[in-house]
């Protein structure tokens, strides 16, 4: 079996294994697994610690560089970004261990922080509702976080890809920066993560169930980084 097909194999065992869990899992497995630092919480901050990890080694190990017109570099700083984010996104996940070493919340984010929280995504300004718990309006929703990484795994992992595939002029033009490709077939399984969550939002309509859909849906999303981190490791002397 070629490398490709390991890899689509794992996808689709690991994004149906997991949303399976709300049908074969009794109410009381399901609460513990998706809790605030439960294992599926967990198992997403280690994705994204192992996603910035793999980017890291990628950088340094990148020798082409990118072209930005008006000056070069010699290593892709595309990758450099992509470990700062998903460095960032790991401590956000589990808070940056507050509740791991019992750290106390500063005053500043306990009067701005929505869940009284050490974090920059639960910030009012960043989230989803306000203090209280009513969803904010479409203009107020403009900065929040989970509507800004949708549009980032949206654009980096499939409409980049798709425009790259059936546009010349716009595969020319990134080609040219070098801005890392991720494999349609990958960016498949960000949309299907996407689509599944949504598909079980409507079959399970109880809060807390909700609230557990959106963890296994943030785990799935950094397990597929960490797997573009992989693929591209994989590939790296193969386009080098």
């Amino acid at each position: 079996m070629n490398r490709k097909k390991w890899f689509i194999g794992i996808l689709i065992l690991f994004l149906f294994g997991t949303y399976s869990i709300f049908m074969l899992l009794d109410d009381n497995y399901l609460a513990l697994l998706t809790a605030e630092d439960g294992l599926i919480e967990s198992a997403g901050a280690l994705f994204f610690f192992t996603a910035a990890v793999l980017f890291l080694i990628l950088f340094y190990k990148d020798k082409q560089g990118n072209d930005l017109f008006l000056f070069r570099t010699g290593k892709n700083i595309f990758y450099l970004l992509l470990m700062f984010l998903f460095t960032v996104a790991a401590g956000e996940e589990i808070s940056w261990g507050q509740r791991i070493f019992n750290i106390r919340t500063p005053e500043v984010f306990e009067e701005k922080n929505v869940q009284n929280e050490l974090n920059i995504h639960n910030l009012d300004i960043f989230h989803g509702t306000d203090k209280s718990g009513e969803r904010k309006s479409f203009w107020g929703l403009l900065l929040n976080v989970d509507r800004l990484f949708s549009l980032f795994w949206l654009f980096f992992c499939l409409i980049i890809p798709v425009l790259v595939h059936y546009r010349p002029a716009f595969r020319k033009w990134i080609c040219r920066i070098n801005i890392p490709l991720v494999p349609i077939w990958i960016g498949l399984a960000f949309f299907t993560n996407y689509v599944l969550s949504k598909i079980l939002e409507q079959l399970y309509t109880e809060k807390w169930v909700q609230s557990a859909i959106t963890e296994v849906k943030e785990t799935g999303f950094a397990f597929l980084f960490m797997l573009i981190g992989l693929w591209f490791l994989s590939t790296h002397k193969e386009t080098n």
